[in-house]
């Protein structure tokens, strides 16, 4: 059995609540200049679980492989490090993190370091089979919906800070360019 795939699924469904309710919904993360560097660790961070996610499912790694995974991990580590400094100050004027936020924080943190063990214990062996059955469609319905949200955080923050440049730059006026203050705060 695939675990660091089956708990990547499990620390996937706990992140896709943490983006959608907390950063898209709640805090609106992408319309706050206070908030851009925070936002860029949260993509990085999609982007990083999207290539565990596909590595993994392939089964048995290469050894070539099996170094990018180990890469992606503790590229994640790296980047959830910069993430939690960042949160304090780009949260400030949002109130600070809501415990329940902080919780989602903890509980995806922790599923990414066991799969992380588990990928290290089980790493080399015939144990890290490509997923069929149910657990193939669950990391088929995990990346797609997973590449949807990155995709949807990617697009609007992509938009937000085009439009900030536009309305801040020479050559263009605000009140040419209507925009929602929100946005450009």
């Amino acid at each position: 059995m695939n675990y660091p795939l089956m708990i990547l699924g499990g620390a996937g469904a706990i992140g896709a609540i943490d983006v959608l309710y907390f950063h898209l919904y709640r805090f609106r993360l992408f319309a706050h200049d206070g908030s851009v560097a925070e936002e860029i660790t949260h993509l990085c961070r999609h982007a990083i679980f999207l290539g565990l996610l596909a590595l993994l499912s392939a089964g048995t790694p290469s050894r070539i492989v099996d170094e990018v995974i180990i890469g992606l991990f503790a590229l994640d580590m790296v980047n959830s490090v910069i993430d939690v400094l960042l949160e304090r100050r780009s949260r400030e004027r949002l109130g600070g993190l809501p415990s329940v936020e902080y919780m989602l924080h903890i509980l995806s943190t922790f599923g990414m370091g066991l799969a992380v063990a588990s990928y290290a214990f089980l790493r080399g062996s015939p144990s890290l089979p490509a997923p069929v059955g149910m657990l193939a469609w669950q990391v088929r319905a995990t990346f797609a919906v997973g590449l949807i949200i990155f995709l949807t955080e990617g697009v609007i923050f992509a938009r937000v800070l085009m439009r900030r440049r536009l309305v801040r730059g020479s050559f263009v006026s605000a009140t040419r360019f209507p925009i929602n203050r929100v946005v450009c705060d």
